[in-house]
C-alpha cells in the first residue's frame, strides 16, 4: 500500500513538473499570434462624450484591416481587430486594456484619447505590450514620456499649429494658414485614392474625416511594423523593428522616425492655406525639432 502511494505521489509530481514546463511555451504561443491570424486590441470611445469620433476611428481601423487582409495579410497571417468601448473614461480604458491583454491575448494595442492613453500606457508598459500609434497627444505624459512600449505618431501639442474650420469662419478664413499632419482627402495622391476606395469598400456610408484618415494610416503602419517584425511576430520583435524606422514613410502621414531612445515618431507637418474657400497645400513636409 505504501509503495502504491509513493508511486502515485511520484507520478503526480512528475505530471505537475511537466505541466509547469509547458506554461512558458503555451503563453508565448498565445500572445495574439496563430499560424493564420494576428490579434490587435483597441480601446475606443464608442459611447460617452465623443462617440462620433470613436466610431470614425473604428471605421478607419477596420477599413485598413480589411484592405490588408484582402491583400493577403501580414506574412500570410490575417489581422483580427478586437475593439473594447471605454466611453472615453480612463478607468474603463484600463479595464478594457486588461481584458484585451489578459483574456483576449492580443499581440499589440492601439486606441483613442489622451486621458485614456495616459492611463493605459502605464499598464501596458508594465505588461510589456506595445501600444502603437494611439490617437492622443501630450508632450510630457505621452510623446516624451520615455516609455519603452509606447510609440507615438500623433504630434505632441507643442508641435501642432492652431488649425480651424473653414465652415466656421466662412469668408474670414480666406488666406488663413495652418499645419496638417495627414495628406488631405482632396489630394490626387494615389495613396489617398486607395484610402478612399478602401473606406467605401468597407462601408458605402463611410465618409472621410480626419479621424478615419488617422486611424486608417495608423493601422496601415501597424501592419508595416508587424511585417518588419518577421514571421512569427512577437512583442519584442515589434519593438525592435520600430526602433529601426529611420525613417519609415507613410503615404498618408509622411516620414515617421523612431530610435531606441526616442519613440516620438511624428514631428513633421506641412503648411496649408485657405484659397477660394478650400485648403491648399503650400509646403512640403517640415520637421519640427
Amino acid at each position: 500500500m505504501k509503495r502504491f502511494e509513493m508511486l502515485s505521489r511520484m507520478l503526480a509530481a512528475a505530471f505537475a513538473a511537466f505541466a509547469l514546463a509547458q506554461v512558458p511555451a503555451q503563453n508565448a504561443a498565445a500572445q495574439g499570434v496563430t499560424d493564420k491570424t494576428i490579434k490587435i486590441g483597441a480601446y475606443d470611445a464608442l459611447t460617452g462624450p465623443i462617440p462620433l469620433t470613436g466610431k470614425q476611428m473604428m471605421t478607419g481601423w477596420q477599413a485598413a484591416v480589411q484592405a490588408i487582409n484582402d491583400a493577403g495579410g501580414i506574412n500570410g497571417r490575417k489581422l483580427e481587430l478586437v475593439v473594447e468601448d471605454d466611453g472615453y473614461e480612463p478607468s474603463r480604458a484600463m479595464a478594457a486594456a486588461r481584458k484585451l491583454v489578459e483574456r483576449d491575448q492580443v499581440l499589440v494595442m492601439t486606441g483613442l484619447g489622451t486621458p485614456t492613453t495616459v492611463v493605459t500606457a502605464k499598464y501596458l508598459e508594465q505588461a510589456k505590450v506595445p501600444l502603437l500609434f494611439p490617437m492622443g497627444a501630450s508632450s510630457t505624459q505621452l510623446n516624451q514620456a520615455g516609455l519603452k512600449q509606447l510609440f507615438m505618431v500623433h504630434p505632441a501639442y507643442s508641435t501642432q499649429a492652431d488649425a480651424t474650420l473653414i465652415k466656421l469662419l466662412g469668408p474670414l478664413s480666406e488666406g488663413f494658414y495652418a499645419a496638417d499632419m495627414l495628406v488631405r482627402p482632396e489630394s490626387s495622391d494615389p495613396a489617398v485614392k486607395a484610402y478612399l476606395a478602401n473606406l467605401k469598400k468597407f462601408s458605402a456610408e463611410a465618409e472621410p474625416t480626419f479621424f478615419t484618415n488617422y486611424a486608417y494610416a495608423a493601422m496601415t503602419l501597424i501592419g508595416e511594423a508587424l511585417k518588419d517584425a518577421g514571421s512569427p511576430p512577437t512583442r519584442e520583435k515589434v519593438v525592435a523593428a520600430l526602433e529601426k524606422w529611420n525613417p519609415k514613410t507613410s503615404p498618408l502621414m509622411g516620414p515617421v522616425v523612431f530610435s531606441p531612445n526616442d519613440h516620438d515618431g511624428k514631428r513633421s507637418l506641412y503648411m496649408i492655406q485657405v484659397k477660394n474657400g478650400k485648403w491648399d497645400k503650400v509646403s512640403d513636409w517640415i520637421s519640427a525639432n
